[in-house]
């Protein structure tokens, strides 16, 4: 996790900060930039606690911070609230309105 820390502390993804607790170490925190990552890092953990893992062996999952409930599985939705399939999806030039 180090170095890819330092990566993204120098891209802007990340700031280090002191410890709440007053001790040595630094904890790394979310930049403004970082924070509009917060769906693609949420979604890139869901995937890594669904595959990453071996059969029984303990993992991670994202919780409300406020209920301390697992976070619902992140879906892509169509304007009309279906939810989409990897098969439904397309990419299209954005067009000027």
């Amino acid at each position: 996790m180090r170095c890819e820390a330092v990566v993204s502390v120098e891209q802007g993804i990340l700031q280090t900060v002191p410890a709440p607790d007053g001790g040595a170490y630094k904890e790394y925190v979310l930049t403004e930039r970082g924070k509009a990552l917060q769906t693609v890092i949420v979604a890139l953990s869901q995937w890594g606690g669904e595959f990453m893992y071996a059969p029984g062996e303990p993992g991670s999952v994202m919780v409300d911070a406020k209920h301390r409930q697992p976070i619902r599985k992140l879906e892509l939705m169509a304007a009309d609230g279906r939810v989409l399939a990897p098969e439904d999806g397309a990419t299209r030039l954005a067009v000027e309105h």
